[in-house]
């Protein structure tokens, strides 16, 4: 019997919300292949550490003022 599916995987609402991005934003992140997902039949689900990575990728530190 297959494993049941990871509970820690979260919908397209829960990472705009938790990202503070409308869902379309998500679903552009997806399609250009920034936020991997996991597809099951017609439901989408991103995992977690996918998202943090993602965050890791884009975020800029200001360089100090000489």
């Amino acid at each position: 019997m297959p494993d049941a599916p990871d509970p820690s995987m979260r919908t397209i609402q829960q990472v705009a919300a938790f990202l503070n991005v409308a869902r379309s934003t998500v679903y552009l992140l997806i399609e250009r292949g920034e936020l991997p997902v996991a597809r099951i039949g017609r439901t989408v689900r991103i995992d977690p550490q996918h998202v943090r990575e993602y965050l890791a990728r884009n975020t800029q530190r200001k360089e100090p003022r000489r």
